[in-house]
């Protein structure tokens, strides 16, 4: 009986954990088909202090002006891919103001390997990009402040936190150092896991690993910082400002941080990094494109949109949750980017221009739309054209230029549009030359690529509108800014038009059908009449069809 007893709750314990293991397979598929994985916990600085993300990307990716900078601090590819290697790396940012007048013999020692043009490596770092609150924090994690100073700047209880007080902390015995310097960040407390991030450690950097070995797979780097996502309103406000903020943004703080600043946009282009080239009426596209340049499909940081509460804001300050003017005439949330980049891509634009609008930058291959609403690759519009504004009305395009910018944007928005410097686009880009229309096996097809765009991202947008808080924390970007949401699937759908018309074809018939399906899931989650409408349909029909078998 005991035996028969112990087989059977075997048995039963065996049957409990297939169910359990199913369970967790249908969760997992479920999450990849949504665009979720299952991830570790990310720990952000609560100063909200963000990466300054041109420090973390290859030596190779840097661009020249960059690369000249780091070089003449004493930065190499080596010191560059290892965290802490740069001796200057473990000096706070305003010690270098003066390098003629250093006492302390390492800094002397530091100043050797300096080229000799740079009397002032301050300057250098604020040129590539760094300041005070983030070089402190990010490079050396106040590790050269002084018990003193951590506590006058709070910095001390979090030290405290990691097992450090005044005496260890001045001592030059490792034996007095505390436990948690030997571990690694697996063996800290979720406690202490907070305190590190809190001094702008990632997992990584508290291992000491290389760029190279956590660059592309780091969880930090691919999610979007949460003070940067704007979380939607409920309801549009009532009197929105006719006017943008007139009180300019602070200076960078010149004492140890607590707060990285805000910068209010700022809607003046600046001056192109290479000579505009005027592209003539019978021509269309990029003359003389540079080798360098990275074939992007985006807006430049400096287009502008309008803001719900009435602000012109430039591409490079939008954020997740953000309500900016459509095609449709409303304002709609940007649930995505398919791109953003600040920093690291360097691209070129055409910047169009029409008698009421100018300025708006977008590359070759995004779409536009002209005179009848139709969405065209911006590099089939010649001079001459007419492109639709945002009141609907068409206005003949007066010039187009070629410039190059860094920095790449392409936000999503339910409607797969956004009036962009007043003029109507397309969130979206064709990947196949200057036709607005797919092509399949060599033959078009009667789909445009905005049409596909807006079909494609069905998924994407359903699972943003049944929990924006999950969506904008799954965000994520490669090193090139480019969304998971999009690099993928832009390779398979890439692999997919090469092929041939029969292959092609079937396969993109098959997505296609699945992606339709999801997106009437999608209009009925939005509008529960036509949800209801479609059931009665459905429902009609199959009544139907049941009566007709039976005849």
């Amino acid at each position: 009986i005991i035996s028969v007893s112990h087989v059977t709750a075997q048995k039963e314990i065996v049957v409990a954990n297939k169910k359990r293991d199913f369970m967790k397979v249908a969760f997992i598929s479920l999450s990849c088909l949504l665009g979720v994985a299952y991830s570790q916990k990310v720990y952000y600085n609560v100063d909200e202090l963000s990466m300054p993300r041109f420090r973390f990307q290859f030596w190779n990716a840097l661009s020249l002006g960059l690369r000249n900078d780091a070089l003449s601090i004493g930065y190499n590819q080596g010191a560059w891919q290892t965290m802490a290697t740069n001796q200057i790396e473990e000096y706070s940012y305003f010690i270098f103001q003066d390098t003629d007048n250093l006492d302390d013999k390492d800094l002397e020692k530091v100043v050797k390997n300096l080229d000799v043009s740079v009397s002032n490596v301050t300057a250098v770092l604020a040129e590539m990009g760094f300041d005070e609150d983030t070089y402190d924090c990010w490079m050396n994690h106040y590790g050269w402040y002084d018990w003193d100073e951590l506590e006058q700047f709070g910095l001390a209880a979090i030290y405290g936190v990691l097992g450090w007080d005044a005496s260890n902390w001045e001592s030059e015995n490792e034996k007095d150092y505390p436990d948690s310097e030997e571990k690694d960040w697996t063996e800290l407390t979720p406690s202490e896991k907070q305190a590190a991030a809190n001094l702008c450690y990632l997992p990584e950097i508290w291992d000491e690993q290389s760029l190279a070995s956590f660059l592309t797979t780091s969880l930090y780097i691919k999610s979007i910082e949460p003070w940067l996502i704007t979380n939607p309103p409920t309801e549009p406000p009532t009197n929105p400002p006719t006017a943008a903020p007139t009180e300019a943004p602070t200076a960078n703080p010149t004492t140890a941080p607590t707060k990285a600043p805000t910068l209010a946009p700022i809607v003046t282009l600046p001056p192109p990094t290479s000579a505009p080239v005027t592209i003539s009426p019978a021509g269309a596209g990029v003359t003389n494109a540079p080798t360098e340049v990275v074939p992007v499909f985006c807006f430049s940081a400096y287009t502008t949109v309008e803001m719900e509460d009435g602000r012109s804001a430039q591409m490079k300050n939008l954020r997740l949750g953000d309500r900016v003017l459509a095609a449709n005439g409303k304002y709609e949330t940007i649930y995505s980017f398919g791109h953003f980049d600040t920093s690291v891509v360097k691209a070129e634009f055409l910047q169009i221009q029409t008698s009421t609008s100018s300025g708006l930058e977008l590359t070759p291959n995004h779409l536009i739309f002209t005179e009848g609403n139709q969405a065209v690759p911006a590099s089939s519009i010649s001079v001459g054209d007419r492109v639709t504004m945002a009141s609907g009305e068409a206005e003949t395009v007066i010039s187009i230029t070629t410039v190059k910018r860094t920095g790449i944007f392409a936000p999503f928005t339910p409607s797969g549009t956004v009036v962009t410097n007043g003029i109507k686009s397309s969130s979206f880009a064709t990947i196949q030359g200057s036709s607005p229309y797919v092509s399949l096996g060599g033959f078009e097809i009667p789909l445009t690529y905005h049409q596909l765009g807006v079909i494609f991202e069905s998924p994407h947008r359903l699972f943003c509108l049944l929990s924006f808080e999950q969506c904008a924390h799954y965000e994520s970007y490669n090193i090139e800014g480019m969304s998971q949401w999009v690099e993928k699937p832009m390779v398979g759908f890439r692999w997919l038009v090469e092929q041939n018309i029969i292959v092609s074809s079937m396969m993109f018939f098959l997505s296609f059908t699945f992606l339709c399906m999801l997106n009437l899931i999608e209009m009925s989650v939005v509008n529960p009449v036509f949800g209801f409408s479609l059931m009665m349909m459905a429902f009609i029909a199959s009544r139907c069809h049941f009566a007709i078998k039976k005849v």
